[in-house]
C-alpha cells in the first residue's frame, strides 16, 4: 500500500517529526510504500499553489 504523510510542523526534529518517523518506520517493515512531505515542501506547494490561482485569475480577466 502507498502511503502518504504530511508532516505540517515547522520543527524538524519535534514530537510530530518523531511520530512520524516511528510511524514511516513500522509501515515500511510492514512492506508499504511511504512517502513523506514536510512542512518545507508544504510550504512551497502552497505558493506554488497561490501563483497559479493568481495566473489564472489574471487569464480570467483578459
Amino acid at each position: 500500500m502507498k502511503i502518504l504523510v504530511l508532516n505540517g510542523s515547522p520543527r524538524p526534529k519535534g514530537n510530530t517529526a518523531a511520530l512520524v518517523d516511528a510511524f514511516v518506520e513500522g509501515a515500511k517493515e510492514n512492506g508499504h510504500d511511504i512517502t513523506v512531505v514536510a512542512e518545507e515542501k508544504l510550504t512551497e506547494l502552497k505558493q506554488f499553489g497561490k501563483s497559479l490561482k493568481n495566473i489564472a485569475e489574471k487569464n480570467e480577466e483578459e
